[in-house]
């Protein structure tokens, strides 16, 4: 007569519990995962043993897969993972802040206590449907929901990924329509005139509005940028860093490796006095 396997466990005469010994956690305790089995009342007590048997390995092989995570882990653990796992090292952490105040803000609020392999690509929709946010920021709020339920995925937690399944669109029936729909939104030259004045009095800022104007630079490169950077001689300025928040209102500068040539339409004359003021030497 077959034995039951070490790891199940009897409740009644038709519910068995599985238990599974799944790696260490980051405190040094022991991971297990479990799950409620009901079996056929009518089976013989053989029939029985050997469909327990068999259903505990199906289910032991599907923990193992995990990677030492349960299988029953909810959103709000998986997140953690993800953030201190994939976050530190595939992705700047500037993206990660985003990403961390997205979750926090409108994703954790609807799922956090939901187990990862329960959430459903019609939870998704829903979700989605009735999120209070411009149609740019949902598409966003996607993007995040998606990587995080990939990773699931590489871990073997899920199977699929149902962000991907996820057939949901915008009012517009086209999510990218808010996002495209200012993609020539740049100054026409009244705006620029205006824009000029309005900026003369601010001298602290006015250098930086018109450098950025003329060279077409994000923020946070016209930002990390120190005057070895500009080469007023043969019109070059290199980008080779930007400045970028990180948390706790620390800030931190990631190399890049760029260099725009023949910038001769920027405001130089400005930028050369600007230059002057602030290392005390003319260019």
């Amino acid at each position: 007569m077959e034995i039951l396997k070490k790891g199940i466990q009897k409740k009644s005469d038709y519910k068995y519990k599985f238990v599974v010994a799944n790696g260490i956690d980051e405190n040094g305790k022991q991971i297990r995962t479990s799950k409620i089995f009901i079996i056929n009342e009518n089976l013989t007590e053989n029939q029985k043993i050997k469909l327990l048997n068999e259903e505990y390995e199906d289910f032991k092989n599907q923990v193992k897969k995990t990677k030492g995570y349960s299988i029953n882990i909810t959103f709000d653990e998986f997140q953690k993972i993800y953030f201190k796992e994939y976050g530190k090292t595939d992705i700047k952490k500037s993206t990660a802040y985003n990403y961390k105040t997205t979750v926090k803000n409108h994703i954790n609020p609807k799922f956090k206590n939901i187990k990862v392999k329960d959430i459903t690509t019609q939870q998704i929709n829903d979700f989605l449907l009735n999120l209070k946010l411009k149609n740019s920021s949902k598409k966003k709020t996607k993007i995040v929901f998606s990587s995080i339920m990939e990773y699931a995925k590489k871990l073997k937690i899920i199977d699929y990924n149902p962000v991907h399944d996820s057939k949901y669109k915008l009012k517009d029936e086209n999510i990218e329509n808010e996002d495209n729909k200012n993609t020539d939104n740049y100054l026409e030259k009244e705006d620029y005139e205006k824009l000029k004045k309005i900026v003369e009095v601010y001298s602290n800022f006015n250098i930086l509005i018109y450098f950025l104007m003329y060279s077409g630079m994000r923020m946070g490169e016209a930002l990390a940028l120190t005057w070895n950077d500009i080469d007023f001689n043969n019109n070059e300025i290199r980008i080779n860093k930007t400045l970028s928040y990180a948390e706790k209102e620390t800030y931190k500068i990631e190399w890049l490796y760029m260099t725009v040539t023949d910038f001769k339409q920027l405001y130089s004359d400005e930028l050369r006095a600007y230059s002057s003021a602030q290392i005390g030497k003319v260019l």
